[in-house]
């Protein structure tokens, strides 16, 4: 029951990262797989709410209570679909989710980190750089980096940030004036 369905759930969210628009994770297993067994842990105000909404999403999608901590990467790919699912609301020709998700990846500087050059302990230290808070107060090195300089995105949640990276990538795409 415990690793088998770990690892199901760990290809169920492989494939939900998958587009035409976004990098292949067949490029990115190691990194996924590492980022899927470290554990998240809120350090934010507010931030437990993530960790309660990739509960809910984990169940919703494996159907089985799985016994294990929530990871960075279903943390992360819940997040993304929350983001398209609730605050993009479909807008566009296609699922947005797996783009949000590398969106992600590539503002915490993971985007290198391919199966060819894949280093552990390179991630395990960019992720405990985010997860202590230790990152640019542009969000760089985090989940959303910002151009606004006004704002330091360390003391926002993880919804405020995405918030925050959301509204500028609709104001740069003409939606928001």
């Amino acid at each position: 029951m415990g690793i088998d369905n770990w690892a199901i759930y760990f290809d169920q969210l492989c494939q939900m990262v998958v587009s035409q628009h976004t990098p292949s994770p067949r490029d990115y297993t190691l990194l996924l797989w590492q980022l899927h067994n470290t554990e998240f842990v809120p350090k934010v105000r507010f931030d437990e709410n993530r960790l309660k909404d990739a509960l809910i999403f984990r169940r919703q999608v494996t159907g089985v209570d799985i016994d294990r901590p929530v990871g960075m990467f279903e943390m992360m790919v819940s997040l993304a679909e929350r983001i398209e699912r609730d605050t993009m609301g479909g807008t566009a020709d296609w699922d947005r989710t797996a783009y949000w998700f590398w969106e992600m990846v590539d503002s915490l500087g993971l985007t290198f980190m391919t199966n060819k050059r894949y280093d552990k302990n390179a991630v395990t230290s960019i992720v405990r750089r985010f997860l202590s808070g230790g990152y640019s107060p542009d969000g760089n090195g985090g989940l959303f980096t910002t151009a606004n300089p006004d704002i330091d995105m360390r003391k926002r949640d993880i919804w405020r940030q995405a918030a925050t990276y959301l509204n500028e990538v609709l104001r740069d795409e003409g939606v928001l004036e």
